[in-house]
């Protein structure tokens, strides 16, 4: 991957799953990382 330093990535969906790998992977690289998602635990 490659260096994402200075960069900012939004990733929709980061609490579990691919979008939290990729959400991982982003940070890894470099970016700095927002995150959105919803919990399924509780009563919606």
């Amino acid at each position: 991957m490659p260096d994402l330093e200075g960069k900012v990535a939004l990733v929709a969906g980061a609490t579990r799953g691919a979008g939290r790998g990729i959400a991982r992977m982003l940070g890894e690289a470099g970016a700095t990382v927002y995150c959105t998602g919803r919990s399924t635990v509780g009563s919606p």
